[in-house]
């Protein structure tokens, strides 16, 4: 895995899309910057909104994520109609549409949320178990994986097991091996 951040900067002139594509791990460490290439985009964009690219990092911290999606949550209007924005966090120094790697927004519901890992797996569609199954072997193949992730994959596992062995008519591999 590449433990180095890589950012690369693409600038639109026409459109007015810029996008900064980051690579590599994006950690706690490093995130700093990325905060300051974000800050030199701005000014060389003229208030163009910015895209942060994770789709081809190879590790993202967790941590990095919320942040990021906290600063691209000021510059949405609020549900009650009032501007999103909190005056005392200080001055949105950018606009930001943060595009995560599809496994990280989809784990993220399981493994940061309330939900229980067994009632979960049990109420999912074959389809949605297996992908989540995927996403979580994926994921667990990772340097730094998520707390709670193995739970979750062995939970997904053992369900995905337990189905099978309901579906099919061959008896099941441990019934195999004492008879």
């Amino acid at each position: 895995m590449n433990q180095k951040l890589r950012v690369t900067v693409r600038i639109d002139i026409e459109p007015g899309h810029v996008t900064l594509l980051a690579t590599g791990c994006l950690t706690r460490s490093n995130y700093p910057l990325l905060l300051h290439i974000l800050r030199r985009t701005q000014r060389l964009a003229s208030g163009s909104p910015i895209q942060v690219d994770l789709t081809q990092s190879s590790h993202v911290d967790p941590e990095v994520v919320e942040y990021l999606r906290h600063i691209e949550g000021r510059n949405k209007p609020a549900k009650d109609g009032t501007d999103g924005d909190d005056t005392r966090s200080g001055p949105h120094p950018f606009q930001l549409t943060l595009i995560e790697p599809p496994e990280l927004s989809d784990l993220s519901v399981y493994l940061e949320g309330t939900l229980e890992p067994a009632s979960t797996v049990a109420a999912m569609s074959d389809a949605g178990l297996a992908e989540l199954a995927d996403a979580l072997y994926r994921h667990l193949d990772t340097r730094k994986p998520l707390f709670g992730a193995h739970t979750w994959y062995d939970f997904a596992a053992g369900e995905l097991q337990r189905r099978h062995a309901e579906g099919s008519d061959a008896p099941p591999q441990d019934e195999l091996a004492i008879g």
